[in-house]
């Protein structure tokens, strides 16, 4: 991440050099009921599984992530997550066996609307079925199956990926021996999802759309950019705005952000459909069983906002209390985005260390 922003000016559409593929040709029911008749799963991982296949992480990407969450060596594109993941790291590649892999519905190189519809010649694009976020983790649970992983020591992720790590928690406790959720909630608040509906409709009204067909032609990066501009805003204090735009702030703003050329439309709308939609699939007692399953293993970090936006429903954690988590880890909003990832480090490391893993 660089310290001058926000990690998309680090994003690349580089081929990735360390990519495996699962290819699972089991049927794959949605929570929709919608059905896939297979789905390909692009993962990556780092260490040695030891002798027991005991010592796996499985790390989750947030929204425009994918499977390359650290470098494999000196000569590697940078990862999204090289602050956390590494050898000698909060999360030791020297220790852990750590697996990451593109989400389903993504589109660095999993089944997602960019692929070519069984039936036809042409991507899915807007036709693809709703994804969910439990849709995701089962994704992921065929291919630990695959690798002969039956059981995890963590898993850990942020902001999507941190609903992915509680979903672990929920509906496969006897599998996850500890959970590290950063930057999530079991729902998004209000404002949240009013955000969202702004940005979607940005992209839907953009001309180059096409109702979701555009493969064929330009894509609509004006609206995906806006979009992600939006996003952005919610995702910085008042403090980090200052930083960021004081200088320059009547001056007028270029709509492109980098953002739009190397991510996918048709991704973007089907993953912040996947983020907003949790709490769907989710009840009290479902959030409850993460407490009462993991005990003292499962961090919940988040960041505490200095603006009145309020994205994240913290107080939907009002269940837990610290004799019942490892710990509800707030972190300050710093000038830098590089600060609070530090931040988010030292806790993370902090917890792990505490659960012994």
């Amino acid at each position: 991440m660089s310290a001058a922003g926000s990690s998309d000016e680090a994003r690349q559409a580089l081929p990735l050099a360390h990519a495996r593929f699962f290819e699972s040709s089991e049927v794959l029911t949605l929570e929709s009921g919608d059905t896939l008749p297979g789905v390909r799963v692009c993962y990556e991982t780092w260490g040695e599984l030891d002798e027991d296949r005991a010592n796996a992480v499985l790390v989750c990407h947030a929204l425009s992530g994918d499977s390359h969450v650290a470098r494999h060596d000196a000569e590697d594109d940078p990862g999204w997550w090289d602050l956390l993941v590494g050898p000698g790291k909060a999360i030791d590649t020297n220790r852990y066996f750590v697996v990451c892999s593109n989400v389903l519905g993504g589109c660095r190189g999993t089944t997602g609307p960019n692929f070519t519809r069984p039936e036809g010649d042409r991507p899915y694009g807007a036709d693809f079925p709703v994804v969910t976020v439990r849709d995701m983790v089962e994704t992921q649970r065929r291919l630990l199956d695959q690798l002969g992983i039956d059981r995890l020591l963590a898993v850990v992720g942020g902001s999507l990926g941190g609903l992915q790590a509680m979903t672990w928690g929920i509906d496969h406790p006897e599998r996850v021996g500890a959970c590290v959720v950063v930057a999530a909630s079991p729902r998004l608040s209000s404002q949240g999802i009013a955000f969202d509906v702004v940005g979607r409709n940005a992209i839907r009204h953009d001309p180059r759309f096409a109702g979701g067909q555009y493969y064929d032609g330009q894509a609509p990066e004006a609206g995906l950019a806006l979009a992600r501009m939006l996003a952005h805003i919610t995702y910085l204090s008042d403090e980090s705005m200052r930083a960021k735009f004081d200088p320059t702030r009547l001056q007028p703003r270029s709509i492109e952000t980098g953002f739009e050329s190397v991510f996918s439309v048709g991704s973007y709308l089907a993953l912040s459909a996947a983020s907003r939609e949790v709490e769907q699939a989710r009840g009290e007692l479902k959030r409850l069983a993460l407490v009462e399953t993991l005990k003292e293993q499962c961090l919940v970090v988040g960041l505490v906002p200095e603006k009145q936006l309020s994205i994240i429903s913290t107080d939907e954690y009002g269940f837990c209390s610290k004799e019942q988590v490892a710990g509800i880890h707030p972190v300050a909003s710093a000038r830098r985005p590089l600060d609070v990832a530090s931040s988010v480090k030292d806790a993370t490391a902090s917890a792990l260390k505490s659960m012994r893993i």
